[in-house]
């Protein structure tokens, strides 16, 4: 079942891209002048093996990663947290899970489509859901992507190429 109207630049699991050689994967650049890529998972393992899946896509961009959506919203908004020095961050991507006991991965989505300096912002949802009506509800509520836990390597590298090239051409 294929949704009645997706949003601009929205990804399914099985979409094809093609990545630019000219991308993040440019030898030239340094992770430090590279937007992070920001993985929200309450599952430390999950967020382990994602993570590791992300790295292992040749992805230059630096990965940080947090196991409650209050602290990614904390770092989003700029405040202060312990090890980050308080400013105001534009990741190019955000892989978020969808079931997490604080807040939901919906939840953290709508915040961030409220966001004005987050609008741009690509967010994949990541879950071990593959419900028709979890798809849906992600991509109502503006979500990039949705991919069933875990994709492959390559898969999250297109997900990080598709976000770079969205926030350069907004640039």
């Amino acid at each position: 079942m294929q949704f009645a109207s997706k949003p601009p630049g929205f990804r399914s699991r099985n979409a094809i891209v093609t990545r630019d050689p000219k991308s993040m994967w440019d030898s030239k650049s340094s992770p430090q002048q590279l937007p992070p890529v920001l993985i929200v998972d309450d599952d430390e393992d999950d967020l382990f093996f994602l993570r590791r899946k992300v790295t292992a896509s040749g992805v230059k961009n630096p990965i940080l990663a947090f196991r409650h959506p209050v602290e990614l919203i904390r770092f989003l908004r700029g405040e202060q947290t312990p090890g980050n020095a308080a400013s105001e961050v534009k990741p190019c991507l955000i892989f978020c899970d969808i079931k997490m006991p604080e807040m939901t991965g919906f939840e953290v989505l709508q915040w961030i489509r409220t966001q004005p300096h987050l609008h741009t912002v690509s967010v994949v949802m990541v879950s071990g859901s593959s419900l028709e009506a979890d798809r849906t509800c992600a991509a109502q509520l503006g979500a990039n992507g949705y991919l069933v836990k875990f994709p492959e390597p390559s898969v999250l590298g297109d997900c990080v190429s598709d976000a770079m090239k969205k926030q350069w051409a907004s640039l």
